[in-house]
């Protein structure tokens, strides 16, 4: 596991002022940021719209990876913007790359793809591997092209107590940084992060993280990275939304590597997932959008860890997880998506009543306790305390750190995008 002390950070120290440079609006046009200097070992996923929408693939900026996916595919297949699209992989931009393949500034490579094995050895830009590389045999190791990520997560090393009093205590206490992103129809509180960059024209909140809590006032948040620093698409439309992420850590890092088409060669790390409809592994099980999952263990199908039912939720009904943070321990904090019918009837600490908005974050114990909201998406500088209001703002992604390990220097991210326009 690499070094988490010197993972660096850029958070409320120099907070204010890069919300200063990258989130006011410049004239009539929000300004551009330069951040990308400032981010390494930065991982994420690019996906359709959530609930159906029409919206469009995510088209990432030359010469990422994103970017090649959807208009030169990387790997013979079918025609870009096709069944080979960017929704279901895991992408790497800026910083140390995990293999010896450079990453261009403002750009992104390949780590994890739902067809072939994760070693990043693909190459950058538009025109695919380096002449020679012959790609291997699918694997589907993660769901097919049909399918959006749309929560990541690896073993988050902050632990989280296991009742949901002290868990809201200790989220509340300012020790600890809440950072997230969301979609492109959230509009924040006046004076967030997230509202500055919804209210800039053209509007460009869904492709950037932000970050609540700690140095930041309750029901504020700052921005920690921009779009343009991912080598995702500008502010458009269309525009990239950043629909799932890990700070500070790696898919690489937690839980090791796995082969997954028995030929003795590990070549998937083993992290957690959930995605945005239902499906059928390669084992014909239905996976739920309310589940779980890691990638698929030999026989080559993704399977779920934890159960909607074992969250307290119910499976079929329509719930889709759309952020999550794992505890190595046992507590897992999550979301639900708009149109979440779990969501009428979960105890919420927040508002000491019944019932949780799409931007609030959910405390469950799996197999043990039942969802409850810990945190109020107001309290992060969101909109939405009410159930089933229809201009609450939705959490589409979520990470935990420590506020005393911040420097103010690179910030470490994994995330996941889907277009939206």
């Amino acid at each position: 596991m690499r070094d988490l002390q010197n993972a660096y950070h850029l958070g409320a120290w120099g907070g204010l002022a890069l919300l200063i440079i990258i989130a006011l609006p410049l004239s009539a046009a929000a300004a551009t940021t330069g951040v990308s200097p400032l981010i390494n070992n930065l991982e994420f996923s690019a996906g359709p719209a959530q609930l159906g929408l029409p919206t469009g693939l995510p088209a990432g900026t030359p010469p990422s990876c994103v970017a090649g996916e959807q208009f030169g595919p990387f790997w013979p297949g079918p025609p870009p913007g096709a069944a080979d699209s960017a929704d279901d992989d895991i992408y790497q931009a800026d910083g140390l790359p995990v293999s010896s393949v450079p990453i261009l500034p403002f750009s992104n490579i390949k780590i994890v793809d739902d067809g072939f094995p994760t070693v990043p050895t693909l190459g950058i830009g538009l025109n695919g591997p380096p002449p020679g590389l012959v790609p291997p045999p699918p694997q589907c190791t993660i769901p097919t092209d049909q399918e959006n990520i749309d929560a990541l997560a690896t073993d988050g090393v902050i632990a989280i107590p296991a009742t949901p009093e002290d868990a809201r205590t200790l989220l509340l206490s300012g020790l600890l940084f809440v950072q997230f992103s969301v979609d492109n129809a959230a509009q924040g509180l006046p004076g967030s992060g997230v509202n500055l960059e919804a209210t800039a024209v053209p509007a460009e909140q869904p492709g950037d993280v932000y970050e609540a809590i700690a140095l930041n006032p309750i029901g504020s948040n700052v921005v920690i990275a921009d779009e343009d620093a991912c080598g995702l698409a500008l502010p458009g439309p269309p525009q990239d939304d950043l629909d799932a992420l890990i700070l500070q850590m790696s898919v690489f890092d937690a839980l090791g590597m796995e082969d997954t088409d028995g030929d003795m060669i590990a070549d998937t790390p083993l992290f957690y997932f959930s995605c945005d409809k239902s499906f059928l592994n390669t084992g014909g099980a239905t996976i739920d959008p309310a589940d779980i999952c890691m990638p698929g263990p030999l026989g080559m199908q993704p399977w779920p860890i934890i159960t909607a039912a074992a969250m307290g939720l119910a499976a079929g009904s329509g719930d889709n997880i759309d952020a999550l943070y794992v505890d190595q321990a046992g507590p897992v904090l999550f979301s639900l998506a708009a149109g979440s019918p779990s969501l009428a009837g979960i105890v919420n600490l927040a508002t000491m009543g019944v019932g949780a908005a799409p931007g609030d974050i959910i405390h469950a114990v799996p197999g043990i306790s039942p969802p409850i909201v810990v945190l109020g998406a107001n309290e992060i500088g969101l909109q939405g305390t009410i159930y089933a209001d229809p201009q609450d703002d939705e959490l589409n992604a979520l990470w935990i750190w420590d506020a005393t390990l911040a420097a103010p220097l690179e910030i470490p991210v994994e995330l996941s995008v889907f277009s939206s326009e």
